[in-house]
């Protein structure tokens, strides 16, 4: 090592440490500052969830008076059922995606949680960080070499420099 034959090992150990410590402070802030906006997001997408949900409950204001006409089966004495039409309220609908209820605030956390998570899983997939030794770092996104820039698109006919 340079530091044994220079003689100056205790320096050169006290230098890296002190790289050591200061990428790892970076580290740590740099997860700290992603921390709000991660929150923020899963506070929104709770947020808008809990209004599909709750605004169902609520009659609509549009034009249409906040009902709509529906055929209903009603029981009859007599043991049969007769089809009438019944005015019914509609759920108001805050974001004119149709969803409405339950199921509505459902879909709705389920598409904020989900497409998040298939991009982060993708970026992990197709080399985040370090895509070295990985077969699938040809098929789905550029070769990366794990220390460096992207190394060239192989030409036609040769082999992949990725293996």
């Amino acid at each position: 090592m340079v530091g044994e034959e220079t003689g100056k090992l205790p320096e050169v150990m006290a230098d890296l440490e002190r790289y050591y410590e200061h990428h790892q402070r970076q580290q740590r802030q740099l997860v700290g500052q992603a921390m709000k906006p991660l929150i923020q997001y899963v506070l929104a997408v709770l947020v808008v969830s809990g209004l599909i949900l709750f605004l169902s409950f609520l009659p609509s204001t549009r034009s249409s008076g906040g009902v709509r006409k529906q055929a209903v089966e009603v029981a009859v004495e007599g043991g049969g059922t007769k089809t009438v039409e019944a005015y019914l309220p509609v759920a108001y609908d805050p974001l004119g995606l149709g969803l409405t209820g339950e199921r509505g605030a459902v879909q709705f956390l389920l598409v904020g949680f989900a497409t998040p998570l298939l991009l982060w899983l993708a970026y992990r997939l197709c080399g985040g960080r370090s895509a070295g030794g990985r077969w699938w770092t040809g098929w789905c996104c550029t070769c990366r070499s794990s220390a460096g820039p992207p190394a060239p698109s192989p030409s036609p006919g040769s082999a992949s420099p990725c293996t």
